[in-house]
C-alpha cells in the first residue's frame, strides 16, 4: 500500500495541499513531508488537524523541532470546519488518516 501511495505521489505537481486528519503525534505528516522533500515535491500547503489540544501541541512541537513547514490546527471536523487557505486551494489534494487503535473486549 505504501509503495502504491509513493507511485501516486510521483504523479502530483509540487504545489500540493496535504491534510492529515487526526494527527496525533504528527509522525505521519512529518515522514510524508520529508519523503516529498527528497523527491523535490515539498507541499505548498501541509496542515494537520486533531481535536485533542494535547495532540495538537505535541504535533506542533515536533514540527518546530525538526523545522518542518506543517501547520497544526486544533479543531473538530464536525463543527462547521472549512478550509480558508491561500493560494487558490479550496480542498486538499491528499488527505491522510491513520485511525487510532481501539481495543475491543473479547466476546
Amino acid at each position: 500500500m505504501l509503495s502504491t501511495l509513493k507511485q501516486e505521489l510521483d504523479n502530483f505537481a509540487p504545489d500540493l495541499f496535504i491534510c492529515e486528519l487526526g494527527s496525533g503525534s504528527g509522525i505521519l505528516s512529518a515522514n510524508l513531508h520529508n519523503w516529498l522533500k527528497l523527491k523535490h515535491k515539498t507541499p505548498e500547503i501541509h496542515v494537520s488537524i486533531d481535536i485533542s489540544i494535547d495532540a495538537s501541541l505535541l504535533s506542533q512541537k515536533y514540527y518546530q523541532h525538526y523545522g518542518l513547514n506543517i501547520e497544526q490546527i486544533n479543531a473538530s471536523l464536525f463543527n462547521n470546519f472549512n478550509f480558508s487557505i491561500a493560494g487558490g486551494h479550496s480542498k486538499p489534494d491528499i488527505i491522510i488518516f491513520n485511525p487510532p487503535y481501539v481495543p475491543v473486549e473479547q466476546e
